[in-house]
């Protein structure tokens, strides 16, 4: 993931570009934290979602496996910062709520490695704490899903390429990065997963969660569940 690395600085270009709308997915998910305090975001990219739900009354904490977009994150929000493994990571202090949002959830490489992940997050809350799931509808992607290809200007200098390209329940996007000015080529790819629905309430049943709940806003689709 080398160009998510070096040029973490473009990925806030990126997502304008896609207008996702931060704002309201924090007002949704806030609702169902009623109560509770302390987040802790994983995959938290550049920190848009934590700021939103800390301008919300939270005490938000920004984690990624990645150092450079954790420092942007921590830069442009102020926000406590943690770099952390998604998979296996153990707080020394646990939080009421943890988030995995815009299909953070789908870097794990199989099923057991969801397990994985969702066990780490369990271990990491407080007693009826809640954990927060965000993923684009599963059972669209796998039926309507197709192979696409589209550009995106980013800047006056820096073009981006987006290729998904569908196999199973498998997903793969690459990035092909071009400086008009450099003439420069930088390529990432990226190999998700997408869980089914039931697959994702299975292994939150396996870890201990209980009173699950599914809220679809869009295209996509949220899971609650307590400790």
């Amino acid at each position: 993931m080398k160009l998510y690395k070096e040029k973490a600085y473009l990925y806030d270009l990126f997502i304008a570009k896609t207008k996702r709308d931060y704002a309201t997915e924090a007002r949704l998910i806030a609702k169902q934290l009623s109560g509770l305090k302390t987040v802790l975001e994983l995959g938290c990219g550049t920190g848009k979602a934590s700021l939103e739900l800390s301008r919300l009354g939270f005490d938000v904490t920004c984690s990624d496996i990645n150092k450079e977009i954790l420092r942007l994150a921590k830069q442009k929000t102020t926000l406590k910062s943690q770099i952390l493994d998604m998979r296996k990571f153990k707080l020394k202090k646990k939080v009421d709520a943890i988030l995995s949002l815009f299909n953070t959830l789908s870097y794990n490489k199989n099923e057991s490695e969801l397990r994985q992940n969702l066990r780490s997050c369990y271990n990491s809350l407080n007693k009826k704490g809640m954990i927060v799931l965000g993923v684009t509808k599963p059972e669209v992607l796998l039926k309507k899903g197709r192979d696409f290809a589209r550009l995106w200007r980013l800047n006056e200098k820096d073009l981006l390429i987006q290729i998904d390209e569908f196999k199973g329940n498998k997903l793969q996007h690459t990035f092909i990065l071009f400086n008009l000015d450099s003439e420069k080529v930088m390529i990432d790819k990226h190999k998700t997963v997408i869980f089914q629905t039931k697959t994702i309430e299975r292994v939150l049943k396996e870890n201990k969660f209980k009173k699950i709940k599914i809220i679809d806003c869009g295209y996509e689709r949220y899971f609650f569940a307590e400790k």
